[in-house]
């Protein structure tokens, strides 16, 4: 029997019986939607997340620090050091200095970080309000929300506004450390807001703190030229004592934590396709009995077992991969609307517009795959069993 005749015989499934056909496809389209859905949303969670905490210079950076170490200095010869190591291509130092905000007569506590405008981009630091300084804005400075609100600032209102600092300078009297304060004259115009209530601090160019004499920095950021070499500056920086951290080891941690996630998400909607398989199984065997004088039939007029084996096969892989499609869409529908809800939700409260569902297109032809394959071992029995069926009584079948 040809190929075409099968394809077409296989085809009648859809004209008799249309109603358990299309519940059949429809369960295990329910199936893969579920899958679909479930990791999709795994994918969406993990890309939002990474995209939150990573930017493409802050991926391939280092933040160096002297850890636990009372010895070891970062100064302006480390900083030296550093940039004459292999595969760095940029070192962006950071100097913290305990202050005062002073704002129309009002005195609040923070910390003030003097940086290079390559900070913000090393850092992936992301502004709520207004822009980042760059090098010839040295009297601008960007705060933190929790400094407006210590001074009561509206956030809408806070771009041109001017504050002034106070520094807290610790320096060695003998055994005794003594504490001064060292004003700044300058009034620093607000241009930049970052989104963090639980922490008073404002940024500052580095040059600006120039005149305080302080030599040792904070931390550094090191920018390695490629991700690729992150672990050989990391070890070299670890050899000369320091501590070294970088984004991308978080970032590796996370996805295989999001790996674990998806698997368990997509383990739920396999237990849903396995009870549509089930249904398809039930669905195909019912088909074999009611149809047992066809087969009976068929063979007389010198169809084959193995014709009929195709026949019963050809069926299931059918069922399968409609399935498959109509999951699919389905799948990807549910989580259009899922995330058009969140969203609405989201602005409706003031917050931002996310993409919760994530579908890669190898994920896709994955799991429409997947659905034939789940036709194929499906029909594997009710195909066998039909074609073992003695022709005889086969037609004596009632």
């Amino acid at each position: 029997m040809r190929s075409i005749d099968i394809l077409r015989l296989a085809m009648r499934i859809f004209k008799h019986n249309r109603l358990r056909t299309f519940l059949t496809v429809l369960g295990v389209g329910i199936g893969i939607a579920a899958i679909l859905f479930l990791v999709s949303l795994g994918y969406g969670i993990q890309q939002l997340t990474v995209d939150r905490i990573a930017s493409l210079d802050s991926i391939v950076t280092l933040d160096v620090t002297t850890g636990d170490s009372t010895i070891l200095k970062i100064d302006s010869s480390t900083l030296d050091k550093f940039r004459g190591l292999s595969n760095v291509a940029l070192v962006s130092p950071v100097l913290n200095v305990s202050a005062q905000a002073l704002y129309n007569g009002s005195i609040g506590d923070t910390v003030v970080n003097g940086i290079s405008p390559d900070y913000f981009r090393l850092e992936g630091l992301t502004l709520s309000h207004g822009k980042q300084f760059s090098q010839n804005e040295e009297d601008s400075t960007v705060v933190s929300t929790a400094v407006l609100a210590l001074f009561g600032i509206n956030v809408n209102d806070a771009l041109g506004q001017e504050i002034k600092l106070n520094y807290f300078i610790t320096h060695k009297n003998g055994d005794v450390d003594e504490t001064n304060i060292e004003e700044d004259s300058r009034s620093y115009k607000i241009i930049g807001v970052v989104d963090d209530d639980n922490t008073s601090y404002v940024y500052v160019p580095l040059g600006n703190l120039d005149y305080l004499n302080i030599n040792d920095y904070h931390s550094a950021k090191i920018k390695v030229n490629d991700v690729a070499n992150i672990p050989e500056v990391k070890d070299t920086i670890g050899n000369m004592g320091y501590s070294a951290s970088a984004v991308a080891d978080t970032l590796d941690q996370m996805n295989n934590v999001f790996k674990i996630v998806r698997m368990v998400l997509g383990a739920l909607g396999i237990i849903a396709l396995i009870v549509a398989s089930i249904g398809m199984f039930n669905t195909m065997t019912i088909s074999l009995l009611e149809r047992t004088r066809e087969i009976g039939i068929m063979k007389a007029l010198g169809a084959g077992n193995f014709d009929v084996w195709k026949l019963f096969l050809t069926e299931a892989i059918m069922i399968g991969f409609l399935g498959g499609a109509a999951g699919t869409f389905i799948g990807w529908a549910m989580g259009k609307i899922f995330n058009f809800g969140i969203n609405m939700l989201a602005t409706s409260m003031g917050g931002e517009k996310v993409n919760l569902f994530v579908t890669p297109m190898w994920f896709i032809i994955s799991i429409i795959s997947f659905s034939f394959f789940v036709g194929f071992f499906t029909g594997i029995y009710p195909a066998r069993r039909a074609a073992k069926i003695n022709p005889l009584e086969a037609l004596r079948y009632e």
